[in-house]
């Protein structure tokens, strides 16, 4: 129903455009140089749009800021509409002009097909999705919970489950709450607004913002694991299939028995899925970028402020991979390490370094560990791509990606 109502109101924007009817407004574009000190041109193209979901605050506030400034028209969306134009307004206040606000609920149907809408009638096209939105799926005593001072390591390794069993409490309603957002509601959106991706004239990218929570080495059932591992035999349906069984068991209080991740288990599995679906996604649409990514231990609400790096940070691997060069890498899980690359001592396959020459504000800020999907999509970026030649005497700055297989993340 939603992906009917898009394609209508995608063919009245062409209509509108084809008898002259403006759609979108132009702002001045930041292009940048490849080599010294980045530069802003006085160029003028037509901008290009993005939504970022669950932006009033957090990683997706820094997100919309950062795409903002690299020139990009941002519509912010949030579920609680005053706090949504309260960080828009606060934007524009300190000069991030180009952002528009607009209400979604990703779980909501009505809320999902008005947003369309809206950018149908103000921009006729869609460049750029970041799916930030997020919920927990858990009860916690966030005081409780910072005073217990768990140390970093013990809390991203997973080695807190007992330590936070009195403080966190997870209920059937919160479960399917997080299914329903950070799953279900994704995949409504995003299927909603294809039609107007594919309208896109400078190549559409979609973000999906994942957690270290979601990998699959983490789930102990070794089934669980190979089932949303596989992607020749990976479907929806079968992950609807995954879903409900972890509702069943969770309802029976079997999760444990059963394999499950026991470190945020609603997260998790909503995350693990989120990942097996942008690797459907990346088949469905070739012609598109399409990643998900971890954007760090951040303190955010999330995760109850515990976190050790700033939202700048968390929103740098989100904002580059929805402004990639032309023939970008697709289907793949990014895991931004900025200061160092996580090591993954069960890894199988070689790794293979690319070396791209980029900006020089990027080579600085910038170290990404990818892990391909399959050889059907995240590597064809390396063979379509090769391995930059980097040499000569000028000035050169350099991002270092790994590739790895996905199936062992």
């Amino acid at each position: 129903m939603l992906m009917a109502a898009a394609a209508a109101a995608v063919e009245g924007a062409a209509r509108r455009e084809q008898e002259g009817t403006p759609m979108d407004k132009t702002f001045p574009h930041p292009i940048y140089t490849t080599t010294g000190n980045m530069q802003l041109n006085a160029v003028q193209t037509p901008t290009r749009c993005a939504v970022v979901t669950g932006a009033n605050k957090g990683i997706g506030l820094e997100t919309v800021r950062q795409l903002a400034k690299a020139g990009v028209t941002v519509v912010l969306t949030a579920r609680n509409e005053k706090m949504g134009m309260k960080a828009t307004r606060l934007l524009q206040e300190s000069g991030v002009s180009n952002v528009v606000f607009h209400q979604l609920d990703v779980r909501d149907p009505e809320s999902i097909e008005s947003l369309v809408n809206f950018i149908t009638t103000q921009f006729g096209r869609l460049d750029i999705l970041v799916n930030n939105a997020g919920v927990t799926g858990v009860e916690v005593d966030g005081d409780a919970l910072r005073a217990k001072n768990i140390d970093p390591e013990t809390w991203l390794a997973g080695k807190a489950v007992n330590l936070i069993q009195d403080v966190m409490k997870i209920t059937n309603e919160k479960a399917k709450e997080c299914l329903d957002t950070n799953y279900y509601g994704l995949k409504n959106l995003t299927e909603a607004l294809v039609p107007l991706l594919q309208r896109s004239t400078s190549g559409a990218r979609i973000v999906n913002v994942s957690s270290v929570r979601g990998e699959l080495r983490r789930i102990p059932n070794e089934q669980i694991r190979k089932e949303i591992g596989d992607v020749e035999t990976l479907t929806e349906d079968k992950i609807d299939r995954i879903l409900q069984k972890f509702l069943h068991d969770l309802q029976h209080n079997a999760l444990e028995a059963n394999g499950w991740q026991m470190m945020l288990p609603p997260y998790s599995i909503s995350k693990a899925t989120l990942n097996a679906y942008t690797r459907l996604l990346a088949k469905k649409y070739p012609s598109m970028c399409i990643n998900c990514v971890h954007p760090g231990y951040v303190n955010t609400d999330i995760n109850w402020r515990t976190g050790t790096m700033m939202v700048d940070e968390g929103a740098e691997g989100s904002v580059m991979l929805a402004l990639p060069p032309e023939g970008g890498p697709t289907g793949c899980y990014f895991d931004q390490a900025l200061r160092r690359i996580p090591e993954f001592p069960n890894l199988t396959h070689c790794y293979e370094e690319l070396r791209q020459e980029i900006d020089e504000r990027s080579a600085n800020e910038f170290l990404l560990s990818v892990f391909c999907v399959e050889e059907a999509t995240g590597c064809s970026w390396r063979r379509r791509q090769g391995t930059v030649p980097l040499g000569g005497n000028e000035t050169r700055n350099r991002l270092v990606i790994i590739l790895s297989s996905f199936d062992v993340y």
